[in-house]
């Protein structure tokens, strides 16, 4: 930010103020469209707001019948709410499931312990938050969708299907 000031003197001062903006998540709900019988006994993922003033986050809730390993592949696909539809945009993520454990934007192997490959057993995984950091700040989106997918590669076996709809805003760093 840039700011101009002429003091009493009449002289000229450039005052620059550097502040960082960074790019917040606000999730809204989250709807599955299609969970497979052989791999899930019951899947869920409510987001929940536990007071006024603190962000939302997104629970999980799993019974696992099968185990999902690194031929499973999780694929997120960003919609943009425009004129009353979802219109998909150019971004798009794929990834592995161990690396999607792994990975920067949820950590979940780091902060609950999840291990690849996912043994059959029942998961309550609470307060998950999308760390946004690594997306730029001029996000191309203010609201709209996240269509998430997990299938099998190889043969291609659909295992679950969902919408997390959330909108997008600029946040400064403090």
């Amino acid at each position: 930010m840039l700011f101009l000031r002429i003091n009493t003197f009449g002289l000229l001062t450039l005052l620059v103020v550097e502040h960082q903006c960074v790019l917040e998540m606000v999730m809204e709900r989250f709807e599955l469209d299609v969970v497979n019988a052989s791999y899930f006994k019951e899947l869920k993922f409510t987001v929940r707001k536990y007071s006024r003033t603190s962000k939302r986050y997104l629970n999980a809730y799993a019974i696992i019948v099968k185990p999902l390993g690194k031929n499973m592949m999780v694929t997120a696909t960003f919609e943009e709410y425009l004129h009353n539809e979802y219109k998909p945009t150019f971004i798009h993520l794929d990834f592995k499931w161990c690396d999607l454990l792994e990975s920067s934007y949820m950590r979940l192997k780091e902060r609950y312990g999840i291990p690849c490959p996912t043994i059959p057993m029942e998961y309550n995984v609470p307060n998950m938050t999308i760390y946004t950091e690594l997306f730029p700040e001029t996000f191309p989106i203010r609201q709209g969708r996240i269509r998430i997918r997990a299938y099998e590669a190889s043969p291609p076996i659909a295992i679950a299907s969902g919408y997390l709809y959330a909108t997008f805003t600029k946040k400064l760093k403090h």
